[in-house]
């Protein structure tokens, strides 16, 4: 086992916390308040089913059926909701600045929590 994995854990729980304040702070000024995104819904149903059907049909096993069948009931919602999509909305530039943070904080967790797992199987 590696001297490195309680350092390694610690920063992972020190990110886990600043994410979740970050999330907090925005949850409660404001900017995440909207009314339901059914067109998110259609898109991400989409894509949930183009990965569990071939998965469901390769895997031999009904483990993937849950994807699948998660991703059948968002989509359609999204497509029964479609007349609620409205336009397509232009994103602020703050919101954009904000965005790109969140995603790099997202690729910087995951890329330490894959570290960590590497470091954990030495």
């Amino acid at each position: 086992m590696s001297i490195y994995i309680p350092y390694i854990a610690i920063s992972l729980v020190a990110i886990a916390i600043v994410a979740f304040l970050v999330i907090w702070k925005f949850r409660h000024s404001g900017h995440m308040r909207r009314d339901t995104d059914y067109r998110a819904f259609f898109w991400i149903g989409l894509a949930m089913m183009i990965f569990g059907g071939p998965a469901l049909w390769l895997a031999d096993s009904f483990s993937y059926s849950g994807v699948f069948g998660v991703g059948l009931v968002f989509f359609i919602m999204g497509l029964a909701n479609r007349d609620k999509w409205g336009k397509k909305r232009t994103l602020k530039p703050e919101a954009v600045r904000n965005k790109l943070i969140a995603i790099f904080a997202g690729v910087i967790m995951v890329v330490l929590a894959g570290i960590y797992a590497f470091a954990l199987f030495l």
